[in-house]
């Protein structure tokens, strides 16, 4: 097995303008004001757009000069955020699932833990967090309609942050619309609820349940939203507390998938060397995927991912909503809330030939069980299952 070390692997920060950028970080940390300054200028000046490192040198020189002079800064990357919800940029976010391995990996663990789970189950409850436009389900149903056993009734509950305005579920109402016509199309006995909210604001008791269906929480790149910090000065952890509501769900079987980064309880410059590290990685992989001119690379990495650095080396406190940690922090505090790890070693091999992955992307396991896909041996991201419920036999 690979282990979760090296917090910052040395490979991807070998470039002359990442050491310079850090340089100067050390003295933002000294509150040399000024002087910092007039460096970022100089270093955003010898940006260019060729190389992945430079690219990314370049968003976090114009976040930290935003940060030095006041300047605000973009909320998060959040696809479906006002500010961003263009044609284009959903285009841009559609060739990222189906060009690259990054979502595709998450969605396509998750479908088979839960394919695995399901046999011949006559009905099927699936509570989506942060369910985005739904894409994870079509390729789902595609998956069923291959396997022997008969398709269960799948009812499918959508949560997502609410649009601005008075009507908020009119995005996740549309994504239950197309998931309904591609299930009808395939003869599938399908229902969608929306919920539109913050999964740490839901009131999970209210939860329409059936306890005889089997119950599958899914949560694809979406608890790094939830705080972590106090709130409104109680002791409470918000994402701590969410875990434990799901286990009091139970679940016969949750699906965690998250970047590999730890954005979450670092001091700015070490913040920052954490951004340099896997967005740089991040931006190799696409430019071998998409090749260095396609232009919604260029949308993928300046306004999602560049919006979510924005975020992370920007904000402070609430405002700071991309808070990634990594599988050894996951691990802890599933554990903690009583969740038990489901391995599925075979899967491995399994991912590696539907993703037709070609080097340097590999798949591996940390130390903790959890499945990772990497990108010249530097993890990305990682996927995990958690065992809720007694349904579901854990397998080693």
């Amino acid at each position: 097995m690979t282990t979760d070390i090296l917090p910052i692997p040395a490979q991807p920060l070998i470039h002359p303008l990442v050491d310079h950028l850090l340089h100067i970080v050390d003295l933002i940390t000294a509150v040399k004001k000024t002087r910092t300054r007039q460096h970022l200028v100089m270093l955003q000046k010898r940006c260019g757009s060729a190389i992945p490192a430079e690219r990314v040198v370049a968003i976090v020189t114009r976040c930290l000069l935003a940060h030095i002079d006041g300047s605000p800064t973009f909320q998060s990357g959040n696809l479906y955020n006002e500010a961003v919800h263009s044609q284009d940029m959903l285009s841009a976010y559609d060739l990222l699932v189906r060009a690259t391995p990054f979502i595709r990996y998450g969605y396509l663990y998750a479908n088979n833990i839960l394919l695995n789970t399901i046999k011949n189950a006559p009905d099927l409850h699936i509570v989506d967090i942060g369910i985005g436009s739904g894409a994870q389900w079509g390729l789902f149903f595609e998956a069923l309609q291959k396997r022997s056993f008969r398709c269960p009734t799948i009812r499918l509950t959508g949560i997502d942050v609410p649009l601005p305005g008075s009507d908020t579920t009119a995005r996740l109402r549309q994504v239950g619309i197309s998931l309904s016509n591609q299930a009808n199309s395939m003869g599938i006995s399908f229902s969608y609820e929306p919920i539109a909210t913050m999964a740490e604001h839901f009131d999970w008791s209210c939860l329409s349940r059936d306890t005889e269906s089997i119950l599958m929480i899914n949560a694809a790149f979406s608890l790094h939203h939830v705080p972590v910090e106090t709130q409104h000065n109680t002791i409470i952890n918000p994402r701590d507390e969410l875990i434990k509501k799901l286990f009091a769900l139970q679940p016969t079987v949750l699906c965690l998938i998250e970047p590999v980064s730890n954005h979450n309880d670092l001091p700015l410059a070490q913040r920052i060397r954490e951004v340099l590290n896997h967005y740089i990685t991040v931006f190799a992989a696409l430019e071998t995927c998409l090749g260095p001119h396609h232009r919604e690379r260029e949308i993928i990495e300046q306004h999602f991912f560049g919006r979510e650095i924005w975020n992370i080396i920007g904000s402070e406190g609430t405002d700071r909503v991309e808070r990634h940690e990594r599988p050894a922090a996951w691990h802890q505090r599933f554990r903690r809330a009583q969740f038990m790890p489901h391995y599925n070693p075979s899967l491995i091999t399994q991912l590696h030939e539907e993703l037709e992955l070609t080097s340097p992307f590999t798949i591996g396991c940390t130390e903790e069980g959890m499945t990772v896909l990497q990108w010249n041996q530097t993890p990305v991201v990682a996927a995990s299952a958690w065992i809720g419920h007694s349904g579901i036999t854990e397998t080693s």
